[in-house]
């Protein structure tokens, strides 16, 4: 039932391609919506009052509690709609979003730090409103690490979707800025190959990426139109003046400079989805997207030229990177949905399979660093893998796969230690 609710139509939604086929890729939620779709007392209907209860309702104190607090670990990691956002940071730390924090892992150390989080003051009113904070003030939904691995961008949900670019070690707030209203959530974001722009697609009735000169924040300078729900959005690894979007029936090319940007849609595309695209550093012409139809795209100066197998069903995640054996070569990394991470060696736009690697859950996210493979996954769990064929992921974070979590408790051992149980949308426990 819960599935059916997030595939029914909302106001506005006759301007934009929502195809049936997404659904392989992503569930269907209304835009701009965070948790208070579901704050009006939703335990009515889970638990039963105790015989002895006299029928009077206490009176509800709403005064703020004394107490503060301080975050110390987080257990999450979003995977629900969104792809392509879980990244080493430059000294080996994983960067992914959880909820509205920003969280950097040293899993070595089984230590967090976080950008965000804490208190906000907005009161009874919307939260995404709530300007009293540095930091999202609701559900970040797209998250990116500059080519640097310097930079982080973050972009929530809301009608005007705040974005941040923040430091990927520091946390500090580089810049600070907002999509037009009406944009809806920040459904792709990336950093130009030099750190000097940020472009954003958004929800908006007439979907639209957003491009930003970081050093100069303000209003957009540009816009590219898409008007087609978007997936994933990348910049090229050397060119400021270009980036992609993919996702529904679609990969376009963002081409511009300063104030001036105009789309050029990829070609030969069929008529199957996208959930990821991935640049080739070899070629300055060449892309791969991962799609719906279990083949990866093959582009090359805006026209797809070759479709390649990978497993059996939607391919959930790509990324082309350096060999870590011999960097003079190439290889492209594919997630499927049949549980497969898939390597292919990269010439001239040509893939030649090289191995494949078992996982528990396909991988929503993936990005290499020093010969490893951080792959977020679809399931809740973030793991680390080696490039190579005998490869076991080693899980450094375990949780609920989506949705929010509704029911906590803490339970004594007999042996003194503390047990945490939760429940969730996903219906697990």
């Amino acid at each position: 039932e819960a599935r059916m609710l997030k595939m029914k139509s909302y106001p506005g939604d006759e301007e934009v391609e929502y195809s049936e086929e997404m659904a392989a890729i992503f569930h269907k939620v209304p835009p701009g919506e965070g948790d208070e779709s579901m704050s009006v007392k939703p335990w009515l209907g889970a638990i039963k009052c105790p015989k002895k209860f006299d029928g009077k309702e206490k009176k509800i104190k709403k005064d703020k509690p004394k107490e503060d607090f301080q975050i110390e670990h987080i257990y999450g990691y979003r995977t629900e709609e969104t792809r392509m956002n879980c990244f080493w940071n430059n000294s080996g730390k994983l960067v992914y979003p959880a909820a509205a924090v920003g969280v950097v892992y040293d899993f070595n150390e089984r230590k967090q730090t976080f950008f965000g989080g804490g208190k906000t003051k907005s009161g009874g009113g919307r939260k995404q409103n709530d300007e009293s904070k540095n930091s999202h003030t609701d559900d970040i939904t797209s998250l990116a690490v500059s080519a640097s691995r310097k930079l982080v961008a973050t972009g929530q949900n809301g009608p005007t979707p705040t974005v941040f670019i923040w430091d990927a070690e520091t946390r500090e707030v580089k810049q600070k800025l907002k999509l037009p209203k009406g944009s809806r959530l920040v459904t792709g974001i990336g950093i130009s190959a030099n750190d000097k722009y940020v472009a954003c697609a958004d929800a908006a009735e007439k979907i639209a990426a957003h491009v930003y000169d970081i050093s100069k924040g303000g209003k957009p300078i540009g816009e590219v139109k898409i008007n087609a729900k978007v997936t994933h959005l990348c910049w090229h690894p050397t060119n400021e003046g270009l980036f992609s979007t993919c996702g529904a029936k679609h990969i376009i090319w963002g081409v511009g400079e300063g104030k001036k940007w105009k789309a050029e849609p990829a070609t030969g595309l069929g008529t199957g989805n996208f959930t990821a695209i991935s640049w080739s550093s070899e070629s300055h012409e060449t892309m791969f997207g991962a799609g719906s139809d279990g083949k990866i795209a093959c582009i090359q100066s805006k026209k797809c030229t070759s479709k390649v197998d990978c497993g059996s069903k939607t391919i959930q995640s790509i990324f082309c990177c350096a060999d870590p054996a011999d960097s003079s070569k190439e290889v492209v990394y594919a997630s499927s949905t049949d549980k497969g991470l898939y390597a292919y060696a990269h010439v001239k736009a040509a893939l030649t399979p090289l191995f494949k690697i078992e996982l528990e859950a396909p991988c929503i996210s993936i990005d290499m660093k020093d010969g490893k493979l951080a792959c977020g996954m679809k399931n809740g769990m973030i793991a680390i893998v080696e490039a190579k064929a005998d490869a076991k992921p080693n899980p450094v974070m375990l949780k609920h796969s989506e949705g929010e979590v509704w029911g906590l408790v803490s339970i004594l051992m007999p042996d003194n230690s503390i047990r945490v149980v939760t429940s969730c949308d996903d219906n697990r426990i």
